[in-house]
């Protein structure tokens, strides 16, 4: 920091003055530069103030943390305990954003706290709550205090005349709503004070961008996609018109096109979001690399994808990636334990947060042969999914009623509840999910012995699969297309002239009707176990069904021990007993 030189009062006022003047109108460099020539006139602690706001929207963190502390000190020893509390709250949310430090954080908001006791109508109060609410919820998960919190931050922001600040409350208490399942209130809320923010209603710039924010962040987490995309054209216009550039939004938006099946988009998003945010705001960089590892694990890529997902594992999206990665991979014990290790960080009433880690629950589970626990985790899916209202947690919960209706051998109802699925996750745009239930429809049908549109279906997924570069899934799809055609004995150039009533009346193998059987071994095993009888070594059943030899070893001592089989020779004379050949 420059010397203060012998200039009078009245020229750093001016200054000051000009550097408020160039944050009201968003000259962040202008009001930058004016709060420095007044710092050099005259250190006092609105020049530190002003220069670490413009410093915050010019994303330096190198100033900012700086200028702050000083701000802070020089109130104190003013004795001007509301200001003082003003910039120990800006600096609680800085810990968090640029540096992921919630200890150092909370210190922050316990001192606020302190030096407002006695002050509680006052407007530093209410943003002290607003951003301890946002602070619960990251932080700790827990819906109800941070609702109580945005509510008083609202209410307070009312009785004072803030719109600002009665916006962010109303917005923050919509983002609690939403979490515990009250969906339609809670996006109410968000939608009116992102109205307001857009209407011009609000002032403030970083209230404006929060409340958007946080509007795009929860229909991200409720996979209301189409809202998402209509107020992202509302902020892009606006953002536009103001000369804002929020990096972050960024992230989420990419999100929405991953669902969207426009992954090469997204990847470009993501990339430059990350890269900016690592350099600009690390601790906000996080949500980036972890949707970047779920692309990257829709594309195939896994070992990029558990690069990315470790790189963030201490966070719970990250348990969920790695989770799904270890489903793919037939880690199966690996991921039932990442997925239980998700639920336990949100409780039963965090129902948006939970409905994710509830879906991928029921695959593992069924696969690992745990019926009761998959049928649990689909009895609360249900749940969340008609709290939620989305189609696509609404897809997510017939398609997890489908695995079990399969599982069951009911593969009426199984074909009927992946119809559904498909034709809810199709309206809402969401291509990668449709051919997952394509696959499990074709082997449904193939059960029922409908043979043509089992095949139908399969290769629908093969394409859709293909056309978005999910070239591990891609692989997957074929080779049940594969299957079924060889189970009919149908060569490929022939299998799409295959009518129903030919489909209909061939035979149909053990292997693929009992695909979804309800006796100790998991589909997966029993499909290994079928290719164990046919002759084939650990490393041709690995390339066959596009795994690891390391998973198939796992998947055959698996099956020895459900059987009680001593040897792989045991195993074969047993499928050849139960008419698995």
């Amino acid at each position: 920091m420059a010397e203060v030189s012998h200039h009078t009062p009245q020229q750093s006022l001016a200054a000051l003055g000009a550097g408020q003047e160039a944050l009201d109108q968003g000259a962040w460099k202008r009001a930058y530069v004016c709060f420095q020539k007044a710092l050099g006139q005259e250190e006092t602690p609105e020049g530190f103030e002003g220069l670490g706001m413009a410093s915050w929207w010019l994303d330096d963190a190198t100033t900012l943390f700086d200028v702050r502390l000083r701000a802070y000190q020089l109130y104190r020893q003013r004795g001007e305990a509301r200001s003082a509390a003003r910039i120990a709250t800006w600096l609680a949310w800085d810990y968090m954003d640029f540096r992921g430090e919630p200890a150092v954080a909370q210190g922050w908001i316990q001192r606020a706290h302190r030096l407002l006791e006695g002050l509680t109508q006052t407007a530093e109060y209410g943003w002290l709550l607003a951003r301890e609410s946002r602070f619960v919820m990251k932080t700790r998960h827990d819906v109800t205090c941070s609702r109580t919190l945005a509510a008083e931050a609202k209410a307070l922001g009312r009785s004072l005349a803030l719109i600002d600040l009665e916006m962010v409350g109303l917005a923050l208490e919509g983002v609690a709503l939403v979490c515990a399942g009250q969906v339609t209130q809670g996006m109410g809320f968000l939608d009116e004070a992102t109205a307001a923010a857009m209407a011009g209603e609000m002032s403030d710039r970083v209230a404006i961008a929060t409340t958007c924010c946080y509007l795009i962040g929860a229909c991200n987490r409720i996979r209301d996609y189409d809202r998402t995309i209509q107020w992202c054209e509302q902020l892009q216009a606006s953002c536009k018109r103001w000369g804002w550039s929020l990096i972050h939004s960024q992230t989420d938006y990419a999100l929405v096109l991953i669902w969207r099946g426009a992954w090469a988009e997204a990847e470009v998003e993501l990339l430059e979001a990350q890269t900016r945010l690592a350099v600009l705001r690390p601790a906000l960089s996080l949500d980036a690399l972890v949707n970047l590892g779920e692309l990257r694990r829709r594309q195939g890529r896994l070992e990029e994808a558990l690069a990315l997902f470790e790189r963030v594992n201490f966070l719970p999206s990250a348990y969920l990636g790695l989770a799904a990665l270890a489903l793919d991979q037939e880690q199966l014990i690996d991921a039932a334990d990442l997925v239980d290790r998700y639920l336990r960080m949100f409780p039963p009433g965090n129902w948006m947060e939970r409905a994710a880690g509830l879906e991928l629950a029921i695959q593992v589970h069924l696969r690992l042969g745990e019926v009761d626990k998959a049928t649990r985790a689909l009895i609360e899916l249900k749940a969340s999914a008609a709290a939620i209202g989305t189609g696509p947690f609404q897809a997510s919960a017939w398609f997890g009623d489908g695995l079990l209706a399969a599982g069951r051998g009911e593969y009426a109802l199984a074909k009927s509840r992946f119809e559904d699925a498909i034709d809810r996750w199709t309206q809402t745009g969401s291509p990668f999910e449709t051919a997952h239930a394509c696959l499990e429809l074709a082997r449904a049908l193939f059960a029922l012995g409908r043979a043509d549109a089992a095949i139908e279906q399969a290769q629908r997924a093969s394409e859709i699969l293909a056309s978005l570069g999910a070239e591990r899934a891609t692989a997957r799809a074929r080779t049940l297309l594969a299957e079924l055609r060889e189970a009919l004995r149908i060569q490929p150039d022939e299998a799409n002239r295959l009518d129903l009533q030919t489909a209909s009346a061939s035979p149909l193998p053990a292997p693929l009707v009992a695909s979804f059987p309800s006796q100790r071994l998991s589909p997966r095993e029993l499909e290994v176990l079928r290719l164990v009888a046919q002759g084939l070594s650990n490393q041709k059943i690995a390339d066959h069904l596009v795994l690891s030899q390391h998973t198939i070893h796992r998947h055959m001592a698996n099956i020895l021990t459900k059987l009680g089989l001593p040897s792989r020779a045991a195993a074969t004379a047993y499928a050849a007993q139960h008419g698995l050949l």
